[in-house]
């Protein structure tokens, strides 16, 4: 018993020093001489691991990027100031895959239980960005007395136009198609604010509705003591719920059958995301009920979908296909050797990377996701 106490304790100690660290790395200044070293050795990876480099831009263009970028980084920047500079030039390659990542600041227990104590900022509300602009789409809480059709025309005084040209910079799809940045911006606009703001307890917006404008402060509101029992008291996701991929905070399904017909002849499949979630379950059900019913027609809705698992998107084309198909290609790289210059376990724990090594070969087999590394960024394609 004593020796399972100390396992617990040392955990905990291992912990509370990981958050600390993390957040110290955060607020440090890397001097400019290290971050040009960055620049560099982001390049001489890419160049290395990546099997298409310049498909979508020549050489010389890329190399006048990166040559720029080290020109203009003369201070020391924090890691998340850095990725701001470095992740346009990453953009440019226009590949959807290939994007750096943040290191986001983490929480203590004690923060983490204080802050499961208030109710989310900008997140009370759902939002719409049609080109630069920034529209309410619901407000089922009335926060703020903000009503649906709002255009927010500032956060805390910056312009919604200057933010939402500066994070498109960010990322970017495949080649010169459009049609994901306008779906990606609305769900990332406010973590790239958070990563640059943090998470704020209160903010101005200007608003604007039938042509008058507003300013109005928003702020953060504590749950009451409904709020917080309700939320212990989780309704309990019945097995039909759970191969439909049920959303208990949204209460609504990632995927479901139904059909717009009296006889059944035409059946409906609308699916928000692939997330693999008891997708086999759901599909190989599915398209029981189809058959059994006679369907003549299937409509597919994919609207608004982002993408996700390869595995349940195979899954699915199984069923749409009556002849062999080759879906996903084996993963291309530059040598049999790429897959071994990875660094797994870049900010894991001793004991997180112990389960690392067991489960990261099955998850590679399954996903196809190669990653590069730097000193301090990290890369994913």
């Amino acid at each position: 018993m004593k020796s399972v106490l100390f396992f617990f304790l040392l955990l905990f100690v291992f912990s509370c020093n990981s958050v600390r660290q993390n957040n110290l790395f955060l607020q440090k200044k890397i001097p400019a001489s290290e971050l040009r070293e960055d620049v560099d050795f982001t390049y001489k990876k890419l160049k290395r691991f990546h099997p298409n480099l310049y498909w979508y831009i020549s050489k010389p263009q890329l190399d006048k990027k990166f040559d720029s970028l080290k020109k203009i980084i003369t201070e020391p920047l924090t890691p998340n100031q850095f990725y701001l500079k470095l992740s346009p030039v990453i953009a440019s390659i226009k590949e959807g895959h290939l994007r750096l990542r943040t290191f986001p600041r983490q929480y203590s227990k004690s923060e983490q239980k204080e802050l499961k104590t208030k109710k989310p900022l900008f997140a009370m509300m759902e939002y719409k960005i049609i080109d630069n602009r920034m529209f309410v789409t619901d407000n089922k809480q009335n926060f703020g007395n903000i009503k649906p059709g709002t255009e927010i025309l500032k956060i805390n005084n910056e312009n919604i136009s200057d933010l939402t040209q500066r994070y498109r910079r960010l990322f970017s799809s495949d080649g010169y198609n459009k049609t994901f940045q306008k779906y990606f911006i609305n769900l990332t606009f406010f973590n790239y604010y958070t990563l640059e703001n943090g998470f704020l307890d209160s903010a101005k917006l200007l608003t604007k509705l039938d042509n008058k404008v507003s300013e109005i402060i928003i702020r953060r509101q504590k749950k009451t003591e409904q709020e917080l029992t309700k939320e212990k008291v989780q309704p309990k996701v019945t097995s039909f719920q759970k191969i439909q991929d049920y959303d208990l905070d949204s209460k609504s399904y990632n995927r479901s059958l139904k059909f717009l017909s009296s006889d059944s002849s035409i059946a409906y499949i609308k699916i928000k995301t692939f997330s693999a979630t008891l997708s086999k379950a759901f599909y190989s059900e599915s398209f029981s009920k189809i058959r059994k019913a006679g369907s003549v027609y299937l409509i597919l809705d994919i609207r608004d979908n982002l993408g996700g698992s390869l595995s349940e998107i195979n899954t699915l084309y199984s069923y749409l296909s009556d002849k062999k198909f080759t879906l996903i290609k084996v993963p291309e790289m530059t040598s049999k050797t790429s897959g071994m210059h990875q660094n797994y376990f870049r900010g894991q724990t001793v004991f997180s990377s112990i389960f690392m090594a067991i489960g990261y070969p099955f998850f590679l087999a399954g996903n196809g996701t190669w990653l590069l590394f730097s000193d301090r960024l990290k890369l994913e394609y």
